[in-house]
C-alpha cells in the first residue's frame, strides 16, 4: 500500500501530461479569443541546417497550444480577479467590477509627460492640418477621448490613486489642450460630458466608452462645430447586456463574457447604408451614406468605432480613416463641412511628427 499512491499519483501525473501535450496536435486552440497571435508550430530545418532554436520554440508553441489551455487561464483569472482582486500584465482590477487597460496607467499617474517641445510638435502639425482643411471649405476639430480612469478613477485600485495623488499630476490632454487654444485650433474637451454621468458612459469591462458615452461625445464634438444635428435626447436609453467587453476577453480568453452597453431607442439599421467594402471597426476606410445633411471626414480611432451610427444616421455622406499620419488631402477627392480627428488620451504621443515632418 505505501508503493501504491505513489505509483497511482505518477500514473495519473504522466497520463494528464500525454493527454494535455498530445491534445495539442490534435484539438485547434481558438487563436482569436486570447486577440494574439499565438506561437507558429517551429520548423525542423531553416536555411538547410537544422533549427538550433527548435526546443525553444517548440517550448513557446506547446504553452500556446496545450489541451484546455484556455479553461485552465479562465480559471486562473476568476481566482486572481475575485480573490486577490489582481489581474494581468494588459489589465487592472479595479473596485465594483471595474477592469482598467493597463496602458493607460502611465497617464493616470502622470508619468509620461510630454515635454514642451514635443507638445508644440504636436499643436503645430495639427495647425498645419487645420490650415489646410480651411483651404478646402472645411472647419477641423480636434477631440481627446479620455481615458476610462480619466473619467472614473474613483475605481482604480487605492495604491494607483494614492501615486496620482501625491503627484503635481498634469495630463498630456491638458498640455495639447492648451497648446491649440494658443493656437486658434477648435477642439472639444470631453471630459464634462462624460464626467458623474447616469447611467455610466464606459463600459465596466472594456476599454472604451459605451453607447451612451459616444453619443454625449458625438453631441459635444456637432456642437462645437455649431453643426445642427439630431442629438437623441427624445430617444430614451435601452440598456442590454450584450457588449463582449476587451479587457475581459484578455482575462478570460473564449469565455463568451457579456458587459453592458447604453444604446438609444432608435432604429439606426435604416437611418444609413455602409458604402464602403468593408464595415468592421477594424476596418482602415469606412464610408457610409444616411438621410441627414452635409458630410463629414473623421480620422478615427477604435473610440471612434462607437460614435459611427450617430454620425452616419445624421449626415448624408461620411468618411471614416483609421490611418495615420492623416491625409487631410483627401478633402480633394472627397469633399467635406468638417473634418473631426478623434483619438484616445493614452495614444497623444503617437501624433508627435517624426523628425523629417517637424523640420518640414
Amino acid at each position: 500500500m505505501k508503493k501504491l499512491f505513489p505509483i497511482l499519483y505518477c500514473s495519473v501525473f504522466i497520463a494528464l501530461c500525454l493527454v494535455l501535450g498530445l491534445g495539442a496536435f490534435l484539438i485547434p486552440v481558438d487563436a482569436d479569443a486570447e486577440g494574439r497571435d499565438l506561437a507558429p508550430f517551429p520548423p525542423f530545418v531553416t536555411e538547410g541546417k537544422f533549427n538550433t532554436d527548435f526546443f525553444n520554440e517548440f517550448d513557446a508553441w506547446l504553452t500556446d497550444h496545450f489541451t484546455a489551455r484556455q479553461f485552465f487561464i479562465n480559471q486562473n483569472s476568476a481566482v486572481m480577479e475575485n480573490v486577490f482582486h489582481t489581474g494581468s500584465d494588459q489589465v487592472i482590477v479595479g473596485e465594483d467590477g471595474f477592469l482598467f487597460y493597463n496602458a493607460t496607467t502611465a497617464d493616470y499617474c502622470g508619468e509620461s509627460i510630454l515635454t514642451g517641445e514635443e507638445i508644440d510638435a504636436i499643436a503645430d502639425s495639427l495647425a498645419q492640418m487645420s490650415e489646410k482643411a480651411a483651404g478646402y471649405g472645411a472647419k477641423l476639430i480636434v477631440a481627446v477621448a479620455p481615458n476610462k480612469n480619466t473619467v472614473y478613477g474613483e475605481y482604480m485600485p487605492a495604491a494607483y490613486r494614492a501615486v496620482r495623488e501625491n503627484a503635481a499630476h498634469v495630463s498630456n490632454m491638458d498640455l495639447l489642450y492648451e497648446a491649440l487654444a494658443e493656437r486658434g485650433i477648435l477642439y472639444a474637451d470631453l471630459r464634462p460630458c462624460l464626467t458623474d454621468a447616469d447611467p455610466l458612459n464606459y463600459h465596466k469591462r472594456d476599454t472604451h466608452w459605451n453607447g451612451a458615452g459616444a453619443l454625449a461625445a458625438y453631441n459635444t464634438i456637432l456642437d462645437a462645430l455649431e453643426i445642427p444635428h439630431e442629438n437623441y435626447a427624445s430617444y430614451p436609453l435601452v440598456h442590454t447586456a450584450d457588449f463582449p467587453g476587451d479587457l475581459d476577453g484578455m482575462l478570460y480568453p473564449g469565455a463568451g463574457k457579456t458587459d453592458d452597453n447604453y444604446m438609444p431607442d432608435y432604429d439606426f439599421s435604416s437611418a444609413f447604408v455602409y458604402t464602403s467594402a468593408g464595415n468592421s471597426p477594424m476596418d482602415m476606410t469606412i464610408t457610409t451614406r444616411g438621410g441627414g445633411q452635409g458630410s463629414l471626414l473623421v480620422f478615427r480611432d477604435s473610440f471612434g468605432s462607437a460614435m459611427i451610427p450617430y454620425f452616419s444616421a445624421s449626415f448624408r455622406d461620411v468618411r471614416y480613416e483609421r490611418a495615420m499620419p492623416y491625409r487631410v488631402d483627401l478633402l480633394a477627392r472627397y469633399p467635406a463641412d468638417a473634418v473631426i480627428i478623434e483619438i484616445a488620451e493614452r495614444n497623444i504621443p503617437l501624433l508627435i511628427p517624426d523628425a523629417a515632418s517637424i523640420d518640414g
